[in-house]
């Protein structure tokens, strides 16, 4: 499964219309705040965001890679003390790469799970790209290289002639 990046809209608290973006490559999902976002961020959302994105779209809870997104934005005001934003007093982009506890999902009820008490390690974009690169989807070659050319219907390997 590969989702290039697509809006995405969810109930925040409160049930508040809530919207951000969403990049799939199998079992890595980027989701990036959105400057028309109005409603609950992707960080307090993080966990029910998760939950809800891995059974929408059938992907494995305990092999998913999720990754926070926030571009680079102006702030009203310039604050020395926060970590996040540079020397212009511009918000940099970050990357944060998000831990989750699952709990639930078992063998007989596998939609069963959620995600708990997220917990953010700061990236690079460099370790997104690479991520990304190794999650792309593989195309399968043609069927033609796999089967040395034959149809299904043909024996793939003919019998010795010596046998009778």
């Amino acid at each position: 499964m590969g989702k290039p990046f697509f809006k995405y809209e969810y109930k925040g608290f409160h049930g508040c219309d809530s919207v951000c973006n969403l990049e799939i490559h199998q079992n890595l999902v980027i989701c990036s705040s959105r400057e028309d976002n109005k409603g609950t961020s992707i960080t307090n959302m993080a966990e029910h965001l998760a939950t809800a994105i891995c059974k929408q779209f059938d992907i494995t809870p305990s092999k998913l890679i999720w990754i926070e997104h926030y571009r680079a934005e102006p702030t009203i005001e310039r604050s020395e003390s926060t970590r996040h934003s540079d020397v212009s007093g511009r918000f940099r982009e970050t990357y944060s790469l998000v831990f989750f506890n699952l709990t639930g999902g078992g063998v007989f009820d596998a939609n069963t799970f959620e995600f708990s008490n997220p917990r953010w390690v700061s990236i690079e974009k460099v370790i997104v790209d690479a991520l990304i690169d190794t999650h792309k989807d593989v195309e399968e070659p043609p069927i033609s290289e796999w089967t040395d050319g034959k149809d299904f219907d043909e024996p793939y390997a003919t019998e010795p002639e010596d046998r009778v």
